[in-house]
């Protein structure tokens, strides 16, 4: 290490922000208190080190409040202690940041060590240690560490290991190896064991969540311009009324019918009672965060979006793709994940609309702000509703950028009752196909009888799953609604398609990967389901195979392993399944006829007899003088002759 060595803060940033002052080695360590922290992209200065907030929302591609605080922990206490704990506080964050080696970090884990700091304060001045006795003790960080809930000790403890990637000579703090306490170590473990995958949702519940979002969305493109001139209507009424005295809103006329007479005369008493919004200028503001939540459901429904890309979508984020005639909808914006590079997905035209909606809305609200700094910026798709001043002061500008509208998940799915759909036996069957080995009555959430227990992120993991099980889902109504998306989706996921290519640009953090790895898993879960399921009758050369190994035990792990290493593939097919880990040289020159004499192959007499009854159909229904007559008779022929050859078997 050189003596004049320089050190940046080890964030990610694109090119338009400016990064935080380097230090030297050579210059005074720690830094002093004028040592900048954070700059906005003017270049001033945010947080210096001497704060006790240390404010990075400027570094925040979504634009969200990341502020790490060093004093929630100190009921606004100033002792000579907590001044102490606080100044060793700042420096070990300092030193997490400017000096540890490895990937840069997002302001969103930056921001999120206050909790952890919170739990050290409050332990130190509990128990009179300065943050460097705690840090050492392995007495101290057990007692500490084991009085936390698992996932927080996970985090904390994920937070002093990171340490070991910084120079001791540019860290002070002596800290205790955690590894060295296996019961510490025993307890994470169980956690990351025991950390329940969330669950996809049941296909009854998923086609009732499409049929509903698609007829609120469709709805509310259909009556756009109602509701803007709505809209402006009721900035108009509430601005007078904000001016008038108490007497004077009540002389003539009370102020709620009159609002209601708006409601009616632009006729959208419909889309109120759609959204179980009250006809005042409070549920105004309901309305219109409900319109906006539903829009953000029908986009991560349609993409497979985290709930963070969606927030953060622009207004102007989608477009058109036209091939061969047909339209694609893509959706832009940026990864929530690593780097938060740029990138794009594939959608449909409800997603495509929702984006329209949520667009024309926010910015019909930006533009009433009369804004001269924000109308230059980017306007977000949904911006906070609050802005128009009807119910609430509009925000206080903290920032040239509008803010984001305020659409808790959580919130939002508690009071939405047309998003609560009760479970009925048939969906707990539905997830025990999709995993047979977890204890789906045990979970109290998940009774009959129940609302579904949405989450926002359930949508990714469903269209993931269930469109790589889409030849496995037993809903036709659902195949047929998925298959208006895989049109789409096979160009999307199309291995050497331009198309497909241009669309993810290799992003690793894309959806698609996401939906590569549930195929794997898929193929997994069909085939454990085959050899533990009902004891049928298999055929074919791999079918004859698992006759002979379904009462023998096996390990599920182990088998979940070996489809995504590649060492095992299962596909369904209409004659059963194929259990090839090579893609098929057959299928295109010989028809379905492939199959017969594969060493790959399972055979099922029911699907076979339904193969056999489609093919006589179709010769039937050819001229006996073509080609293609004499082609697929001599398939029937071959098709009909090993049926009864199974049908033989079974009777043996």
């Amino acid at each position: 290490m050189r003596h004049n060595d320089k050190f940046n803060a080890r964030l990610l940033l694109t090119n338009d922000m400016i990064e935080p002052d380097p230090i030297l080695i050579s210059s005074k360590y720690p830094p002093s208190n004028s040592h900048a922290i954070s700059k906005d992209k003017d270049g001033n200065v945010v947080s210096y080190y001497g704060d006790n907030k240390w404010d990075f929302s400027g570094y925040d591609l979504s634009s969200k409040s990341r502020i790490l605080s060093f004093i929630h922990w100190t009921n606004n206490n100033n002792s000579e202690q907590i001044n102490n704990i606080i100044n060793e506080m700042k420096h070990l964050v300092f030193i997490y940041i400017w000096f540890r080696k490895g990937n840069k970090f997002k302001v969103k884990c930056i921001s999120d060590l206050g909790y952890i700091l919170n739990i050290f304060g409050r332990y130190c001045l509990e128990t009179s240690l300065t943050l460097q006795e705690l840090l050492i003790s392995e007495r101290h960080l057990s007692i500490c560490l084991f009085s936390l809930k698992p996932s927080t000790m996970y985090a904390t403890r994920r937070f002093l290991l990171a340490f070991k990637k910084v120079d001791n000579k540019l860290n002070p703090f002596i800290i205790y190896d955690l590894t060295l306490l296996p019961s510490l170590t025993k307890v994470i473990n169980r956690y990351r064991t025991n950390l329940k995958q969330v669950s996809p949702i049941p296909p009854r519940i998923y086609l009732n969540y499409i049929n509903i979002i698609n007829s609120k969305i469709h709805t509310l493109h259909l009556n756009i311009e109602k509701l803007l001139s709505f809209i402006i209507s009721a900035k108009k009424f509430s601005d007078a009324v904000k001016i008038m005295t108490s007497n004077q809103r009540y002389i003539k006329q009370d102020p709620k019918n009159e609002f209601k007479k708006i409601i009616h005369i632009n006729n959208i008493d419909s889309i109120f009672d759609d959204f179980s919004a009250s006809k005042s200028i409070h549920g105004t503001v309901y309305l219109l965060n409900s319109i906006f939540f539903t829009c953000r459901l029908a986009i991560q429904m349609y993409t497979g979006m985290r709930v963070g890309e969606a927030s953060a979508l622009a207004s102007d984020c989608a477009e058109t793709y036209i091939k061969n005639d047909n339209t694609y909808y893509i959706i832009k914006g940026k990864t929530s994940k690593l780097a938060e590079c740029e990138t794009q997905w594939i959608t449909n035209e409800i997603g495509f609309k929702a984006v329209a909606v949520a667009s024309i809305i926010s910015k019909l609200i930006a533009n009433s702000t009369n804004d001269a700094e924000k109308q230059g910026n980017t306007i977000p798709l949904f911006t906070r509703v609050s802005y128009l001043g009807i119910y609430l002061p509009p925000p206080k500008r903290g920032s040239k950028s509008f803010l984001i509208a305020e659409l808790n998940s959580f919130d939002e799915l508690r009071k939405t009752d047309w998003l609560k759909i009760n479970i009925i036996e048939e969906d707990l069957n539905e997830l025990k196909k999709i995993d047979p080995f977890r204890a789906w009555e045990s979970e109290s959430d998940l009774r009959i009888g129940n609302a579904w227990p949405l989450q926002t992120h359930q949508f990714r993991r469903t269209l993931a799953l269930y469109c790589a099980r889409s030849g496995m889902v037993n809903l036709t109504s659902l195949k047929r609604q998925l298959q208006h998306l895989s049109i789409q989706m096979t160009l999307y996921y199309s291995k050497g398609s331009s198309f497909a290519k241009n669309l993810i640009s290799f992003e690793r953090n894309h959806f698609v990967n996401e939906f590569q790895e549930a195929q794997n898993y898929s193929q997994a879960l069909d085939y454990i389901n085959l050899i533990t399921g009902p004891q049928s009758k298999f055929h074919g050369a791999q079918g004859i195979i698992i006759n002979n190994i379904t009462n023998i035990n096996y390990d599920r792990e182990k088998t979940i392993k070996q489809f995504k290493l590649g060492q095992l593939a299962y596909t369904e097919t209409c004659l059963g399944g194929c259990t090839s880990i090579d893609p098929c040289n057959q299928r295109a020159i010989r028809s379905l006829t492939g199959c017969l004499d594969c060493k790959n192959a399972i055979l099922k007499s029911e699907k076979f007899e339904a193969v056999v009854a489609a093919q006589r159909n179709l010769v039937n229904n050819l001229d006996i003088d073509t080609l293609e007559f004499r082609t697929e008779s001599y398939d029937l022929d071959l098709l009909e002759k090993k049926l009864k050859y199974i049908q033989s078997k079974e009777e043996d």
